[in-house]
């Protein structure tokens, strides 16, 4: 089962939907790579700040697993990573600046996944992002 989605993959999205130059917002991560003892291993926040939910456990492992709301920063370049945000199980590259500065003034924003919601609307962007 696939985790994560390659860094690579989300930056082919990213462009795709905001163009070559567009600056990615950025945000905390939720989860985070670390490394101890000579260990790669996962490490997860308590509580998913954009849903307020708390984190959720395997039933079988008793490992925590990404949820949505959660944000991840991928990719080998530490200095300009590619955030991207799970939503509805597939994970999605944050928007740029420019896009959540337009959506800040708009009547109606998007959700990761396309749909039109008001600013406030649970699953918007900017709640997503907690802007609001």
């Amino acid at each position: 089962m696939k985790r994560f989605p390659k860094s690579a993959e989300m930056w082919r999205q990213f462009r795709a939907e905001f163009g070559d130059t567009a600056e990615q917002w950025r945000a905390p991560t939720t989860i985070r790579a670390i490394t101890r003892d000579g260990q790669r291993r996962i490490k997860f926040a308590p509580v998913v700040p954009s849903t307020g939910q708390p984190r959720l456990r395997d039933p079988d492992t008793g490992r925590m697993v990404p949820q949505d709301g959660d944000i991840v920063a991928l990719g080998r370049n530490a200095a300009e990573p590619i955030l991207a945000l799970k939503w509805r199980g597939s994970w999605h590259p944050l928007p740029s600046v420019e896009a959540v500065e337009q959506m800040c003034c708009d009547s109606t924003v998007l959700t990761p996944d396309g749909e039109e919601l008001e600013p406030d609307a649970d699953g918007s962007w900017l709640r997503l992002l907690c802007l609001i």
